[in-house]
């Protein structure tokens, strides 16, 4: 298949007071404004399933009605007609309001009665600008797009895709002192990217790391970046939220601020203290929203964050979703991938490696290669399992 054949859809809501609407842009760009029905109706039941998925021992142990709930019954009325009747082969999805965070693309639809994200590629953005912005910045698309081919079956070899080179893998477990198995996502990821001259970049000596380490990294302009490590959602303030890193030991940046009376330098430290209460194997420091937003430097194609939290929060004014996954977003990275809810490590791994195997050895657009490895975790599980298989999403653009 040509990716310049690929047809695209859109999704954009629009929630108030009173009713949930749609506007469905279809894969010829005609638009269907859509009325899906009253806030009243679907508040709720949204709120039992973003308590339900925020739960999580009841993750964990596959108590999920709510989100069964959602996925075979109510969670088809969020979604267009239109959309369902004529699937294209990638689906924009832009939640607004109370739509924020839920997986859509588990909605089972079509004659086929299976999840939405089977059926085609799905992304999310919380914004058409963010959405523009990232894929007027992606590289990919200003390769020859229709001699870039690729066969989804896996049989052929892809022709004229532009293959990432290079990743950035860190890893750490400050909770439970599993690096090893943290690292070995970054380490596996890579073994697709070697056969094309790539590098693994390993700040000192690889992992675990630090957030002087992890900063670092992103300034190597690496295509693929990949952290796995706990996350840490602030109660009070998102921007204080983040990723659990090693502490650092040793002081490798510093920033010069000019005042009227001449230049001093204050040392590069935490923008929080480590959450008190929370028991660590070691010195532990959180890499925050904040600090990536003031001074990360980013433009990879793809971030990959396989840590707990790191996909959701609340939403803020201006209707700003607050999450780790959007801020990476916001700081030049072209796509992420990044899990809705917390859910077992190993599912989320696997997952990842469906994907760059579509992604990278068949050549397939990110959002195909979602769509790839969410049908191979789905047929693992025996269609079981829906908070395991559905957990990881794709946001930003799908090229």
């Amino acid at each position: 298949m040509k990716v310049s054949e690929i047809r695209v859809g859109a999704v954009i809501y629009h929630v108030n007071a009173v009713r949930v609407y749609a506007l469905w842009i279809d894969a010829e760009g005609a638009q269907h404004h859509v009325d899906l029905g009253t806030t009243t109706e679907f508040l709720p039941k949204i709120d039992a399933l973003r308590q339900e998925l925020r739960d999580t021992m009841r993750v964990a142990r596959g108590q999920v009605p709510q989100l069964h709930a959602f996925m075979e019954h109510w969670g088809c009325h969020l979604l267009p007609e239109g959309l369902i009747e004529a699937l294209p082969d990638v689906v924009v999805i832009v939640p607004h309001a109370i739509l924020h965070d839920l997986p859509f693309h588990l909605v089972r639809c079509g004659a086929a009665n299976e999840p939405l994200g089977m059926l085609t590629g799905v992304t999310y953005s919380s914004s058409m600008a963010l959405f523009a912005r990232c894929a007027s910045r992606n590289s990919a698309r200003y390769a020859d797009l229709a001699a870039w081919t690729f066969d989804a079956s896996g049989q052929l070899p892809p022709q004229n895709c532009p293959t990432p080179r290079t990743i950035v893998g860190c890893g750490t477990d400050v909770l439970d002192g599993k690096h090893d198995q943290f690292c070995r996502v970054a380490q596996e990821v890579d073994r697709f990217l070697r056969g094309n001259d790539s590098r693994i970049f390993c700040p000192s000596d690889g992992f675990p790391v630090d957030r002087y380490q992890a900063k670092a990294a992103f300034r190597v302009h690496p295509d693929v970046v990949c952290i796995t490590a706990h996350g840490y959602v602030d109660p009070l303030d998102h921007l204080l939220s983040g990723l659990m890193l090693q502490h650092g030991d040793i002081l490798i940046g510093e920033h010069q601020i000019l005042r009227p009376l001449g230049r001093f330098t204050i040392r590069d430290l935490p923008m929080r203290p480590f959450p008190v209460g929370v028991p660590t194997v070691g010195p532990a420091e959180i890499l925050t929203a904040a600090e990536l937003t003031i001074n990360a430097e980013l433009d990879a194609r793809l971030v990959i964050l396989l840590g707990c939290s790191a996909g959701w929060g609340r939403v803020l004014q201006g209707d700003e979703p607050a999450s780790l996954a959007e801020t990476f977003l916001h700081t030049g990275a072209i796509s992420v991938l990044a899990p809705l809810w917390d859910s077992e490590f190993d599912a989320g791994r696997q997952w990842i490696l469906h994907f760059f195997q579509a992604w990278v050895a068949q050549g397939q657009p990110k959002a195909l290669a979602a769509r790839y490895a969410t049908r191979k975790l789905y047929d693992d599980m025996g269609g079981e399992r829906p908070e395991r298989y559905g957990v990881l999403t794709l946001r930003g653009d799908w090229l």
